[in-house]
C-alpha cells in the first residue's frame, strides 16, 4: 500500500503536471563493437603499462632522439595538410589546413582511426566555400591515394626488409592466426550474397565519387604532385619517428624493418574501431619489434614513446585548434 499512497501525494503535489516522455536510443551494433574493442584496448594497453611504466620510458630515453622524434610527428601534420591541399582545385591556407590536421588529433580521440579526421576535414573544406559533394569526393581521393601508397610501400619495404640476412623478420604464431581469420573474414564477406550486397553499397558510392575526382586531378599533374608528395611526407615522417623512438632507447633495427613493422600497425588500428587504434596498434608495433630482433622491454617503451609523441601529446593542441577554427568560423 505504501507505493499507491506515495503516488497520490505526488500527483496532488503537482496537479496536472506532464511527464516528459522517456527518449529511448537504440544500441547499434558499431557501438556496441566499438565499446567491447575498446575494452579490450585497455587491457592490452595495460599490460603493456604493467611491464614498462611511462616514467621510466621517459627517464631512459636519450633526449636528443626525443627531440627529433617529436619533429618528426609535428611534420606528419605539415605532410597532411599538403595532401589535403593537393586534392582540392582551390587554393587553402596552409596555417590554417595544418591547424585543421592537428585539430584531428583530438577527434580522433573519441571516434575510430581514420573516420573522425575524414569528417572534419569535410567540414573544414565546406567552410571554405567547396560545395558538399566536391569537399566530400577530395576528401575519399585524399584517403584512396594513402591507402594504394601504403600498401605499396608496404610492399617495398617487406621486399627489402625480406632481402637482408641480418635482421629478417620472424613474426610470431598469432600474428598468422590474425592474419588467417582477416583472409576468412574476407572471404566470408565475398561469398555470401548480403556481404556482397553490403560491400558493393559501401563501395560503389565511393569510387562513384572519387574517379571522376581522381581524373580531374590527373590533369593537374601539380596538385597531384602535391597530394601525392604530402602523403609520402606524412608516412615517411610517421616511419622515421618510430625508428628515431627505437634509437632513443638504444635499440637498433634497419629503417625498412621499422617500415614495415608502422605499416602493419596502422593497417590493423585502421581495423579495429577503437579511438586511434587504441590497445590494437601498440600490440601489433611492439610484437613486431620483438620480431626484429628488438628486445622485449625496448620494444615496449619505444612504441610508448611513439604512440606519447604521434598520439597523446598532440591531443591539447588538438583541442585548442579545434577550438580556434570554431572561433574564426572554419569548422
Amino acid at each position: 500500500d505504501v507505493l499507491p499512497a506515495l503516488r497520490k501525494l505526488l500527483l496532488a503535489a503537482v496537479p496536472g503536471g506532464e511527464v516528459a516522455p522517456v527518449r529511448l536510443e537504440r544500441i547499434r551494433l558499431r557501438t556496441l563493437l566499438t565499446l567491447v574493442a575498446s575494452l579490450v584496448a585497455a587491457y592490452l594497453l595495460a599490460g603493456e603499462l604493467e611491464r614498462e611504466s611511462l616514467a621510466s620510458v621517459l627517464h631512459t630515453a636519450n633526449w636528443h632522439w626525443s627531440i627529433a622524434a617529436l619533429a618528426l610527428s609535428a611534420t606528419t601534420y605539415a605532410g597532411a595538410a599538403l595532401s589535403l591541399s593537393g586534392f582540392v582545385a582551390a587554393p587553402l591556407n596552409f596555417v590554417r589546413t595544418v591547424l585543421a590536421q592537428v585539430a584531428g588529433s583530438f577527434v580522433t580521440l573519441v571516434t575510430p582511426a581514420a573516420v573522425g579526421g575524414a569528417t572534419l576535414n569535410v567540414r573544414y573544406l565546406q567552410r571554405r566555400k567547396i560545395p558538399a559533394p566536391v569537399a566530400v569526393a577530395s576528401v575519399g581521393v585524399n584517403q584512396v591515394v594513402a591507402f594504394v601508397l601504403h600498401i605499396l610501400l608496404l610492399v617495398i619495404f617487406a621486399a627489402i626488409a625480406g632481402s637482408s640476412a641480418k635482421n629478417p623478420i620472424h613474426p610470431p604464431r598469432w600474428a598468422y592466426f590474425v592474419l588467417a581469420g582477416l583472409i576468412l573474414a574476407a572471404l566470408v564477406v565475398v561469398a555470401v550474397p548480403a556481404g556482397r550486397h553490403l560491400l558493393r553499397a559501401r563501395v560503389s558510392p565511393t569510387l562513384g565519387q572519387v574517379l571522376p575526382r581522381l581524373l580531374q586531378m590527373a590533369q593537374q599533374p601539380r596538385k597531384l604532385a602535391q597530394g601525392i608528395g604530402g602523403a609520402l611526407l606524412l608516412t615517411a615522417a610517421y616511419i622515421l619517428c618510430m625508428y628515431v623512438c627505437v634509437r632513443a632507447l638504444g635499440g637498433t633495427v634497419p629503417v625498412a624493418s621499422v617500415a614495415v613493422v608502422y605499416l602493419t600497425g596502422s593497417a590493423l588500428g585502421s581495423i579495429v574501431p577503437t579511438p586511434g587504434g587504441l590497445g590494437a596498434v601498440e600490440a601489433a608495433l611492439s610484437a613486431g619489434l620483438r620480431a626484429t630482433g628488438v628486445a622485449g622491454a625496448v620494444a615496449v617503451s619505444s612504441v610508448l614513446l611513439f604512440r606519447l609523441l604521434t598520439f597523446w601529446l598532440p591531443v591539447p593542441a588538438g583541442w585548442a585548434a579545434l577550438r580556434y577554427l570554431e572561433r574564426e568560423h572554419e569548422l
